[in-house]
C-alpha cells in the first residue's frame, strides 16, 4: 500500500511545474499527458459465517399441547362418564398405566345382575370384552402420548438449533447460492443446505 502511494505521489510531482517557474511562463510549458498509476484494487472483506443459536420452543409448545390434550381427554372421559377409578386418571403420566394395572372393567354395568347364561346367550359378555379391550388400547395410547408430551416439553428448551448465515459474501447470482447450514445439538446432528 505504501509503495503504490509513493508511486502516485511521484507521478503527480513529475507533472507539476517547477517551484521557481514564473506564472506567465506556465502557459508555455509543454503539456505532457498525465500518467497515473492506479493502486491495486483492495480485496473485499472475507465472508464470515454467523452462527445463531435458538432454543427449540416449538418442540416445547408441541409437547405441552400433546400432554394437555391426552391428559385432558383421559380425565374428561373418566369423570364425565362417572367411571369407577376416575381418581387414578388424575395422576399425570402414570394414571393410564395404573388404570390398566388395576384390572378395572368398564363394562361391568352392562353385565351386572345378569345371569351368566343369559349374558352368554345374548352376547353381552362378548361385547363387554371387546369394549374392555378397546378401553385398554385407548389407555395405552393415552399413557404413551402423555409421556411423549412431557418428554418433548423437557427436551425443547434444553436443546438448541444452530443456524449458520454467510455474511459479507457477494449477492448470489443466477446459478449460485449461499449455503445455509442448520443442525441441532446435543440430541443429534442434522445438516441442511
Amino acid at each position: 500500500m505504501r509503495v503504490s502511494s509513493l508511486v502516485l505521489a511521484l507521478a503527480v510531482a513529475a507533472h507539476l511545474p517547477p517551484a521557481h517557474a514564473n506564472p506567465e511562463e506556465l502557459h508555455e510549458l509543454p503539456s505532457r499527458p498525465a500518467r497515473f498509476v492506479a493502486a491495486p484494487p483492495s480485496r473485499p472483506a472475507a465472508p464470515r459465517v454467523e452462527i445463531v443459536k435458538r432454543r427449540r420452543w416449538g418442540v416445547f409448545g408441541g409437547g405441552l399441547f400433546l400432554f394437555a390434550a391426552s391428559y385432558g381427554a383421559n380425565v374428561g372421559v373418566h369423570y364425565g362418564l362417572g367411571l369407577t377409578g376416575a381418581s387414578r386418571s388424575a395422576i399425570p403420566v402414570a394414571g393410564p398405566w395404573l388404570q390398566i394395572a388395576s384390572g378395572e372393567r368398564y363394562t361391568t354395568a352392562m353385565t351386572a345382575g345378569v345371569p351368566a347364561d343369559v349374558a352368554a346367550a345374548s352376547g353381552a359378555s362378548d361385547v363387554a370384552r371387546v369394549i374392555d379391550g378397546l378401553a385398554t388400547a385407548a389407555l395405552t395410547l393415552d399413557g404413551m402420548l402423555q409421556a411423549i408430551g412431557v418428554l418433548m416439553a423437557l427436551i425443547g428448551p434444553a436443546t438448541s438449533t444452530y443456524t449458520g448465515h454467510v455474511i459479507g459474501a457477494a449477492e448470489p447470482t443466477e446459478g449460485h447460492a449461499v449455503a445455509r447450514v442448520q443442525f441441532a445439538l446435543p440430541a443429534g446432528v442434522s445438516v441442511s443446505f
